[in-house]
């Protein structure tokens, strides 16, 4: 399945390059930078996220993100968390824009095994969706974000799906 999902991707990132290529109207827009913190997935808990512009052809925008997350509401604060990666379009006018998502959460986990007497750090692989809404300010670089996150844990023995929401906040460089 992620073997699946890398190529699904791979492929929808250059079928979308050689469509904008074709197209004389494609318009980078000056910030092409975002930084945003967020509460719930798919940091999991709470993180730091940052988009890069791909492409932006009219009312799409094409953007690629990678973070980090921690849950901070355990007191053993870095025994678990979260780098995630993802592609996320948006689609819309300035200022408010529909945006949808697909990406891959690697959660890591630290946790005492008794029987050997050490510590054991467990992986888990979670495919997300993202569907939301983003509102950009005009005259300042803030965005505010909301949505839901559809969650697939991958586990041993069997895959658990649940829905988590996302709330953002954070600037366009």
């Amino acid at each position: 399945i992620m073997r699946n999902v890398f190529i699904f991707t791979f492929l929808a990132i250059i079928s979308l390059n050689s469509i904008s290529a074709q197209n004389t109207d494609t318009v980078f827009m000056e910030r092409k930078h975002n930084i945003h913190f967020s509460v719930g997935a798919p940091a999991m808990y709470c993180g730091l996220t940052y988009e890069y512009m791909f492409r932006h052809l009219n009312k799409i925008t094409i953007l690629t993100r990678t973070g980090v997350g921690l849950n901070i509401f355990k007191p053993s604060i870095g025994k678990e968390f979260d780098i995630h990666t993802g592609i996320t379009v948006l689609y819309g006018n300035k200022p408010s824009k529909l945006e949808l998502g697909l990406g891959l959460i690697h959660y890591f986990m630290e946790n005492y095994d008794f029987e050997m007497e050490k510590n054991k750090l467990k992986y888990k692989l979670i495919l997300y969706g993202l569907i939301g809404y983003r509102f950009e300010f005009k005259n300042n670089p803030t965005t505010i974000k909301i949505g839901i996150t559809p969650v697939l844990v991958f586990n041993k023995d069997n895959k658990v799906f649940f829905p988590l929401a996302e709330l953002g906040f954070g600037f366009r460089l």
